[in-house]
């Protein structure tokens, strides 16, 4: 893998009332805001070039990255307007030169090894191979179901469960077959996208047991202050 793209648009949701005007992956974590530790895995990872798709303070984000961070080659895509995830990623897949992409939520660090799902991908010939993470007795999450051959074919809504699966926030997608199959504009990768091609088109699971943090919520980021180093 050598292109990642970022989703780093940071609206205020609700969830953010405790934690002010910062977006989550800006929030402090021992010091150095939580989107650092997502750059220095993917750096492990070897990637090369990182996209962040930037929306919400991204003046300021901007100006963060270019005194602080010493990427390889980073770019910055700048929505206008509110995009959704979907079509950010759209946007800023013209920054990018290969045929498969990491995808990644800005709030979220899953430590997937990027070339064993990347490995899956291209085994299946899939349109987008998804990170699932084992999840216990959680209601915050919506579960993913899929077959023997691991091809996803089901999304539920969020539900309280004992024990399942959940879309870990970390993708390899195929760019020329995420592009034909969408439309320019705002839309949602998660509800726009994977609900609506699950079963039509190749969308493949890779359950990993690898470290995994979500800072969406105060606790959260009071656990990764705890476990990141």
């Amino acid at each position: 893998m050598k292109e990642a793209i970022i989703l780093a648009g940071g609206y205020p949701g609700t969830l953010m009332q405790d934690s002010g005007s910062l977006p989550n992956f800006m929030q402090l974590i021992k010091g150095k805001p939580f989107l650092d530790y997502i750059i220095k895995y993917l750096k492990k990872e070897g990637i090369q070039k990182i996209v962040f798709a930037l929306g919400y303070q991204h003046r300021f984000i901007q100006e963060y990255l270019t005194q602080h961070e010493n990427c390889t080659s980073f770019v910055f895509s700048i929505e206008e307007k509110r995009m959704g995830t979907g079509g950010a990623v759209a946007l800023a897949m013209k920054y990018c030169n290969e045929e498969n992409i990491a995808i990644l939520n800005g709030d979220i660090l899953f430590k997937v090894p990027l070339n064993i799902l990347l490995k899956s991908h291209l085994k299946h010939s899939a349109i987008c191979t998804i990170a699932l993470k084992p999840m216990f007795g959680s209601c915050r999450y919506g579960l993913v179901e899929m077959d023997a051959q691991l091809m996803i074919y089901s999304f539920q809504e969020k539900q309280f469960f004992k024990v399942g699966l959940i879309n870990g926030g970390v993708y390899i997608l195929n760019k020329k077959e995420f592009l034909q199959l969408t439309q320019p504009g705002p839309f949602s990768f998660e509800s726009d996208f994977l609900k609506i091609q699950v079963g039509h088109h190749k969308i493949f699971g890779e359950v990993r047991e690898d470290y995994y943090i979500d800072v969406e919520e105060k606790n959260d980021r009071q656990k990764a202050a705890i476990e990141l180093s």
